[in-house]
């Protein structure tokens, strides 16, 4: 029981939790604080900076995590570890250097404003840096799966982040102040990150001969990470350059709701490849099958109502986090959710080729989803506006998802149990039938309120209506069970 991977799920579930409510405080922060349009701009400048990390850390991190998850002798985890650090720290200044030697092009052909943004995305090309350097030292204890301590460094440097925003906007300091805290508190994380990674495995000089096999394994992964800013860059981009900024700030608010779908599968998803690694070298497959088959289920199962409740209280949830009504379609938070839960499934499958060593077709995958994804939102998002790359967004996972499906089958048949999704889906009818009649009754109260009302009988219907058609059964309640009274012994 001590290497469950359920206790690890639970840990990241607390984390995640905390840590992605911190971040969704960042949205009303910066769009009630500094307005709307600020926050359009942040967002264009967030994304612009998520696209280039991918290239920086060169997938080289997950290559770390292939080659040494398994690994015991100390000696070669250091060497490793530093020949990794060495090789995206060297990237990612040559990257940050060209992003702040551009970044006049950047803003002024993305940014439709009145006021200039130069300052704003030189700025910006230090987080490169800092958050490459972050992401590394993190990914050490994300490798061997020390699910504690990993959790509270994040929490506490997303609740620092936060504090951090609050007390300069308060100040009446604006977006450029709030950029160069981010870049001091991701440094200063690094720092202490690598004191406990010296404590345990020491220092050791780069070793360049090692990185040959690490990038045959890395760069054929890059578009994995790469193409979901790629998305970011494709739908907000091409937004800003054909419409207004108040267009990308009203897909950016939206967006935001999508924080819940990845949340639902981020617990699973964080030590899932550390732990098939070990489960394909032992050759376990009957328990990597099992843990996989959890890894979708269960965060499905909470993300198909979510589905269904957004496209009720989208306008309740977006003037919570934007102050403002936004007038957008009431179709699109969940297309883009669907979209994603097409991501995510898609992922499951796409482990078993990385953890099966063929990451040439995770290139492949992406390459094939990223064309869809531009020349979809250069087609449409003129036509029909920010829909347009909501419907996007759905094709292109969709696309990738059938890839992978298809090309995983090849090394390792994945069974996930498809049985309960119908259950799921009728359940949720039934659930937005309920809080459809309610809302009508409750017209007129606080917005707070009423999404706090929504959301719990919203829930209570679909557990017990998912209880009455069998959704879970009785194995995986005992599962939880077991897991809840294994923590609580465990602290007693």
């Amino acid at each position: 029981m001590k290497d469950h991977y359920g206790n690890k799920v639970i840990y990241s579930f607390a984390a995640l939790l905390i840590i992605n409510l911190l971040q969704f405080l960042l949205v009303p922060i910066i769009s009630i604080g500094l307005g709307v349009e600020v926050y359009g701009i942040w967002s264009q400048i967030q994304a612009a900076v998520n696209f280039l990390l991918p290239l920086a850390l060169l997938s080289l991190p997950e290559a770390f995590t292939r080659f040494t998850a398994a690994e015991k002798d100390k000696s070669v985890v250091a060497t490793n570890y530093y020949t990794v650090l060495f090789t995206v720290v060297t990237v990612g200044v040559v990257i940050a250097l060209i992003f702040y030697l551009l970044a006049p092009i950047i803003s002024e052909t993305f940014i439709k404003t009145e006021f200039s943004t130069i300052r704003l995305f030189q700025t910006a090309s230090f987080l490169i840096i800092a958050q490459t350097i972050n992401k590394h030292s993190l990914g050490y204890f994300r490798t061997f799966q020390d699910e504690k301590l990993y959790s509270a460094i994040l929490v506490i440097q997303n609740l620092v982040l936060i504090l951090a925003a609050i007390i300069l906007i308060n100040y009446n300091y604006g977006l450029k102040e709030i950029i160069l805290s981010l870049i001091i508190v991701y440094s200063v994380v690094y720092i202490l990150t690598q004191v406990l990674i010296i404590k345990d495995i020491g220092f050791k000089l780069p070793d360049i001969r090692i990185l040959k096999p690490l990038l045959l394994f890395s760069l054929p992964l890059l578009p994995m990470g790469f193409f979901n800013i790629i998305n970011n860059i494709s739908d907000r981009y091409i937004i800003g350059y054909y419409l207004p900024v108040m267009e990308v700030a009203k897909y950016s608010a939206g967006y935001s709701l999508v924080m819940v779908v990845q949340f639902l599968y981020a617990p699973f998803f964080l030590f899932l490849f550390p732990k098939t690694t070990n489960l394909w070298e032992s050759k376990d497959f009957h328990t990597m099958n099992k843990v996989m088959n959890y890894s979708n289920k269960l965060p499905l199962f909470v993300a198909i109502p979510v589905v269904f409740a957004s496209g009720l209280l989208y306008k309740e949830f977006l003037l919570l986090i934007t102050g403002q009504i936004l007038d957008i379609s009431f179709l699109l938070i969940p297309v883009i959710c669907v979209g994603y839960i097409f991501l995510f499934i898609g992922e499951i499958y796409a482990y078993v080729l990385i953890t099966a060593k063929v990451t040439n077709y995770i290139m492949k995958g992406y390459i094939i989803a990223s064309t869809i994804n531009i020349v979809g939102n250069i087609i449409l998002v003129p036509i029909i506006g920010i829909i347009g790359a909501a419907l996007i967004t759905l094709l292109t996972f969709f696309v990738q998802m059938l890839y992978f499906i298809i090309k995983s089958n090849k090394y390792y048949k994945l069974q996930l149990d498809w049985k309960f999704l119908w259950k799921s889906i009728i359940s949720a009818v039934f659930m937005i039938i309920c809080i459809y009649f309610l809302k009508q009754e409750l017209w007129g109260i606080d917005n707070s309120i009423l999404l706090l009302i929504m959301t719990i009988v919203g829930a209570l219907i679909y557990i017990l209506t998912s209880f009455l058609f069998g959704v879970i059964n009785k194995d995986e309640i005992l599962l939880v069970k077991s897991l809840i009274l294994f923590k609580l012994l465990k602290n007693q």
